[in-house]
């Protein structure tokens, strides 16, 4: 037999094993009609985890400094409510907030739960069994809440003034009335709760309960009900006590629920007590599920310490096509990259970068606030409108190769005025912030197409033997130069000479050669107009000159913080003061751009230009 036979029928035995076992294959579609009684699905989120960490809690407790409380509705009469909640959406998450001014059982003081004292719980996915896959049948897995069966009393065990129903009439009391109203409008969206299916519940007795047949009620017809005690003696659905047992989630614990564990040692104490519909033999005395899962009565219907365990009816086609993992949209950045390092976000991949619709959910979002150099790798297409919202500190825009910069692409980038072009770009005239001065370095022999924005400098550059030479009316200072040296030293090789058709103000006094005088003078406006320099550092016998690639690499690294430029070498003279500091320098505080990364950038530039 061939291997690729032997897998094959390796999988299908696999797959009717889980079969067999009543499990789900993660991720695998199941029809419906295969649910099978005991499976676990997961619908709707109800409150059921306390919140503990103190940075969420001050969070949830910031985001409305005058709340509104929303009384849970216990006693049927809102002038006397003692028990409040509102609920909040943060992060991505809903939570609810809980306190009450008085306890309903005692077993909240020993859970920990006080008065007075505001708990939040997260909404988490609610866990149900498939009781009936034929009518869709659940029951919940834990006690969600607590709810007294009956919250108004008329002359001691009825529940209106006209002395019809009693106390522990299912079909008119406000237990059902809360879980077709406030739960389902808690726990469901409205695409779950389109889901739910009304199916009849039947109320009645049999014979042997004669005793209670008087306070059976007529049917009801709801989605969300709870057990009877025909139900919950189903042996197919709870062949034993143990099937029944529920135990409260910490929400339901802190609104009250019970187990009384001091009466019934033999009993976990994870489980608690929960009601039924059926009657008992007292018109104020309903059933309820006891915490070893044992089929009780005599419970009051006015009791706060006795949990909801709702059961549902739903469609389980439409639940399956529900709960169904949806296709999950392309993400308009799936052929990008980000990568960010040393105050630089680079962008690789291949096509456009989208116009933002949410800041905080970019993939750059994460070094908005450090970013200050963006790097376009030779892939990007185009810039789309406001493609960059976010990076509001971003300073210099390098551009790899051939690209488009659409209309506002960077029009929430005010800080945004210098752009180094390895090739052609074309670039709108309302591309950036307004009343930004921008200045463009671009290739002499591939300049860029379309209008620069107004008041923008176009600065040509070419480079040949061993001298980069700029042109325009540049305006930069000394340290500009040195950000548009480092990225041009990762695209020529040696730099060891620069030359400026027009080059303004170094912010300190800089000195040249004047071949007439003989004699160093200082430079007109301390501008380096027409003047070929380089760069000498710090070396054991006083200054070496050395190539502006070296100059960046070593400052890079952080093995320099001092060096000089040095006007027209050929003389030989000893320069004069041409001294300047890439950090700290304290006789330099005119000098615009002293930023404590410098060094950093230097350093992530060259390494990233070097390539």
């Amino acid at each position: 037999m061939k291997m690729k036979t032997v897998k094959k029928l390796c999988c299908i035995l696999l797959a009717a094993l889980f079969l067999a076992v009543g499990c789900r294959l993660p991720g695998a579609t199941v029809r419906a009609a295969d649910f099978r009684r005991g499976d676990v699905i997961a619908f709707g989120h109800y409150p059921q985890a306390l919140v503990t960490d103190e940075a969420l809690l001050a969070a949830l407790e910031a985001l409305d400094p005058d709340p509104v409380w929303v009384p849970m509705g216990f006693t049927g009469d809102a002038a006397a409510e003692y028990t409040f909640y509102r609920d909040v959406d943060y992060a991505g998450e809903t939570y609810r907030a809980l306190y009450f001014t008085r306890a309903n059982s005692n077993a909240q003081a020993r859970y920990g739960y006080t008065a007075d004292t505001v708990y939040w719980f997260r909404f988490e996915p609610i866990e149900w069994t498939v009781l009936d896959p034929d009518t869709g049948m659940l029951i919940a897995n834990r006690i969600l809440d607590t709810q007294p069966f009956a919250n108004t009393i008329y002359n001691a065990q009825y529940t209106d003034e006209g002395n019809r129903y009693y106390l522990n009439n299912y079909a008119h009391s406000s237990i059902r009335a809360w879980l077709n109203g406030a739960f389902t409008g808690a726990a469901f969206s409205a695409e779950e709760a389109a889901v739910l299916v009304p199916r009849e519940q039947d109320n009645s007795v049999s014979e042997m309960e004669a005793a209670i047949s008087r306070y059976a009620c007529e049917n009801t017809s709801d989605p969300v009900f709870l057990l009877s005690y025909a139900e919950a003696l189903n042996a197919d659905w709870f062949p034993t006590d143990a099937d029944r047992v529920r135990g409260g989630t910490p929400y339901a614990r802190a609104l009250g629920v019970e187990n009384y564990y001091d009466q019934f040692p033999e009993s976990d104490p994870a489980n608690d007590f929960w009601f039924l519909r059926s009657p008992a033999a007292s018109p104020v005395k309903q059933g309820y599920i006891g915490v070893t899962g044992s089929v009780s009565r005599d419970m009051d219907d006015y009791s706060f310490d006795v949990g909801v365990c709702p059961a549902a009816y739903i469609d389980l086609d439409a639940y399956e096509l529900l709960a169904a993992p949806e296709e999950p949209e392309p993400s308009p950045y799936a052929d990008l990259t980000f990568s960010f390092a040393d105050g630089i976000l680079t962008v690789g991949g291949t096509g456009s970068v989208p116009a933002v619709e949410d800041p905080a959910q970019t993939p750059f979002a994460p070094y908005a606030g450090d970013c200050r150099v963006l790097v376009l790798e030779a892939g990007i297409e185009a810039a789309e409108s406001y493609a960059f919202d976010g990076l509001e500190n971003v300073e210099i825009l390098i551009l790899r190769g051939p690209t488009a910069l659409y209309d506002e692409a960077f029009a929430m980038n005010p800080k945004l005025g210098l752009v180094i072009a390895m090739d052609t770009f074309d670039c709108a005239p309302g591309a950036f912030a307004p009343d930004t001065a921008v200045s463009f370095y671009e290739p002499r022999q591939t300049p860029h197409t379309g209008d620069l924005p107004y008041g923008a400098a176009a600065h040509p550059y070419d480079f040949s033997d061993d001298t980069l030479n700029v042109g325009g009316s540049a305006a930069m200072n000394v340290y500009g130069l040195l950000d548009l040296m480092t990225v041009l030293c990762g695209r020529f090789d040696p730099i060891r000479y620069a030359c400026f058709d027009s080059y303004t103000s170094t912010d300190l006094p800089f000195y040249v050669y004047d071949r007439g005088a003989k004699d160093y003078v200082p430079a007109e406006n301390n501008t380096l107009q027409g003047v070929r320099f380089s760069v000498q550092v710090p070396a054991d016998d006083g200054w070496a000159a050395v190539s502006f690639n070296e100059f960046c690499a070593r400052a890079g690294s952080g093995s320099l913080d001092t060096f000089r430029l040095v006007g027209d070498l050929e003389t030989g003279e000893e320069v004069k003061e041409n001294i300047f500091k890439l950090i700290g320098d304290e006789i330099a505080a005119t000098i615009q751009k002293i930023l404590t990364w410098i060094v950093g950038l230097l350093n992530a530039l060259f390494r990233i230009f070097s390539k």
